[in-house]
């Protein structure tokens, strides 16, 4: 009869999970900075959250890793949406864009 391998050597290594979080929370905390955005431009950068401040957030255009999202998605102020965003035009109100890249930090 074949031996049947353990449970454990199916599993895939891991990085530890202090080394995980060392790398995720600056990203959920905003240390990694961002910027304050309160116009009608079309703004592209590398982002891992909008919070809409001071009132709601209506965009024109949102280009994120979220499949289906509308263009036309309003934010209500102080909800986040989190997600990786490549660009977006603002129709009406504020928004902080918290920056993903975390080298400068």
């Amino acid at each position: 009869m074949p031996a049947i391998p353990s449970p454990q050597a199916q599993l895939p290594t891991i990085q530890p999970v202090d080394q995980a979080v060392r790398y995720a929370m600056p990203r959920f905390h905003g240390l990694a900075g961002g910027n304050y955005y309160n116009d009608t431009s079309n703004h592209s950068g590398d982002w891992c959250a909008l919070k809409a401040i001071g009132g709601d957030a209506v965009f024109t255009a949102l280009k994120t890793n979220i499949q289906n999202l509308p263009n036309n998605l309003t934010i209500t102020e102080d909800d986040v949406l989190f997600c990786r965003v490549e660009s977006f035009t603002l129709a009406s109100g504020a928004v902080i864009a918290y920056n993903t890249n975390i080298a400068n930090f």
